[in-house]
């Protein structure tokens, strides 16, 4: 679950388990306005919704431009997800 001070994340929330390799985020992007990314946040995924595993990530600043790949690609090893919750600690 999203720490309860963090002012903005997003929860994906699948139907059932899936095995995940890898997770891609992309950061904002739109030209001018890229200091509007996550730069610190956690990531939390979960198996079944109710035990929880997080890590603390930093997302690099994206450049505003079209096209750009994924700002930051984390590994999960084929563990079974059932959500995933990104929650902002600081921006750009």
């Amino acid at each position: 679950m999203p720490p309860r001070a963090a002012v903005a994340w997003v929860r994906f929330e699948f139907a059932q388990p899936a095995d995940i390799s890898e997770i891609r985020i992309w950061n904002h992007n739109q030209g001018n306005y890229t200091e509007r990314g996550f730069r610190q946040a956690r990531l939390s995924t979960s198996a079944d919704g109710v035990k929880w595993s997080s890590q603390s990530i930093e997302i690099p600043r994206a450049r505003g431009r079209a096209g750009e790949p994924a700002s930051l690609i984390v590994t999960n090893a084929d563990q079974p997800v059932k959500a995933v919750v990104l929650a902002a600690v600081s921006n750009h």
